[in-house]
């Protein structure tokens, strides 16, 4: 992998709360990848992740966790970094909790990641991952579209899924989270256009 292309794994774990819907984060961020590097989508709605088994000869693996999903995160983590796969792990869980996620991880991204996830994958690439990386706020417009390609499956609820906020962690508390909106005709853009 050294300066060469990077083979990345995207993991949506689940727990037995989780929504049969696709992860349009992860989706996102396999659409800021550059495009001379391989991203594999691997999301336990479609199928369960063993932990034996599916452990994946990989060059970077990124993983996104939610409060509910936290420990099975966790637990995929320390399987890849078991085999020396760095992981990274990002999500609102982590954003809340990064000192918790640093613990099973190589790099924590603190917040929104579509900004910042080509420098970590050139990092990545590097073999100089920081281990945390906190990007400023996006201006959500612009942004590319999710890469709907990764979700056919159709253990998925059978409707598009759009987003149209994104919700950021506010300096008077970790807890506390306000909502943040793409523009208006960015979000009718993307119903219209959006592959499916």
């Amino acid at each position: 992998m050294l300066g060469g292309p990077v083979q990345i794994e995207l993991i949506a774990p689940v727990s037995t709360a989780s929504a049969t819907l696709p992860r349009l984060g992860l989706g996102l961020l396999a659409a800021c990848t550059p495009p001379a590097d391989e991203v594999i989508y691997t999301d336990e709605v479609v199928r369960p992740f063993d932990l034996e088994r599916d452990v994946k000869d990989v060059d970077l693996v990124g993983i996104s966790v939610d409060s509910k999903t936290a420990r099975r995160s966790y637990d995929i983590a320390d399987a890849y970094r078991r085999r020396d796969v760095p992981v990274v792990l990002g999500g609102i869980h982590p954003t809340a909790c990064p000192e918790e996620a640093q613990a099973h991880a190589d790099a924590v991204v603190v917040g929104e990641a579509e900004d910042v996830w080509p420098t970590l994958v050139e990092d990545a690439r590097a073999r100089r991952l920081a281990p945390i990386y906190r990007p400023p706020l996006p201006n959500l417009a612009g942004k590319p579209f999710a890469r709907r390609d990764l979700f056919r499956s159709r253990r998925y609820i059978p409707f598009q899924v759009l987003q149209t906020s994104a919700a950021v962690r506010t300096r008077a508390s970790s807890a506390a989270f306000r909502p943040r909106t793409a523009p208006r005709c960015a979000s009718v853009r993307r119903t219209r256009c959006s592959p499916s």
